[in-house]
């Protein structure tokens, strides 16, 4: 597509995603228990760890909600260090985890969170409200199988979300002749509500915004520089105001 003849319009662009880096670790247990071997580190960020679940095992405690059941299990536990705890479990193939997560004694556990992934090959994503200090207990199952389901858990603290976390709070950017990067972070970004999701990069939140104002011309090119985050997705909106209507553009 040629590009667009702009006459002062703002600018939104969203940008997106999300590297991950895997790291190995401890190993999951077939019953409810604190002991050393099945204890997982919580991390400023995604740090993978190995989290299995081999035919051996059995179902050793049937939870509510979130479409679990009475099959095999596996379980893991960390201890809060922070009072807001997110949790992922990325299975290797194309499983359907279900995922939760108790406090308590393992006689008497008491359930704070739940989730299914929702379809095969999807990660389980969970965000808690947590204790510093306090133990959780995490249970992760196959959606309605028996069945082996092997992969890998990251525990991390959320950090507040960068102050361009919202359309309202965009860095400004100014047009230069030459490209000149701005320093950015998507880190403990969240997903962005109002304005319509972009139907590319395989959006999944965790976005940020920056702003410009187009010149006379309506040409400008904008590009991203790559960092610790190296495989990003962008979309442009533009706005007549900052509470107003927000149309996707596409490039």
């Amino acid at each position: 597509m040629g590009p667009r003849t702009l006459t002062r319009t703002t600018i939104l662009v969203l940008a997106f995603a999300v590297l991950l880096t895997p790291v190995l670790g401890q190993t999951a247990t077939n019953a409810c228990g604190y002991n050393v071997g099945n204890q997982y580190a919580v991390n400023a960020s995604c740090s993978f760890q190995t989290f299995n679940k081999p035919t051996s095992f059995t179902n050793t405690y049937t939870p509510t909600g979130c479409g679990a059941s009475a099959v095999d299990d596996a379980w893991g536990w960390f201890t809060a260090t922070s009072t807001s705890t997110y949790i992922t479990f990325d299975p290797n193939n194309a499983d359907d985890p279900i995922m939760s997560v108790f406090t308590g004694a393992c006689g008497s556990l008491t359930q704070v969170g739940c989730v299914d992934a929702g379809g095969y090959g999807f990660n389980a994503n969970l965000t808690l409200t947590t204790v510093i200090g306090t133990n959780y207990m995490i249970r992760i199952e196959k959606h309605g199988l028996n069945s082996s389901m092997n992969g890998r858990l990251c525990i991390w603290n959320l950090p507040p979300p960068p102050a361009n976390d919202e359309p309202c709070s965009a860095v400004v950017l100014d047009i230069y002749d030459n490209c000149s990067l701005t320093a950015a972070t998507n880190a403990s970004a969240t997903a962005t509500v109002g304005p319509p999701p972009p139907g590319c990069a395989n959006y999944a939140g965790g976005d940020v915004w920056f702003q410009f104002v187009a010149p006379a011309s309506g040409m400008v090119r904008v590009e991203t520089g790559v960092g610790t985050l190296t495989d990003s997705g962008m979309a442009l909106y533009s706005a007549t105001a900052c509470a107003g209507t927000f149309a996707l553009m596409l490039l």
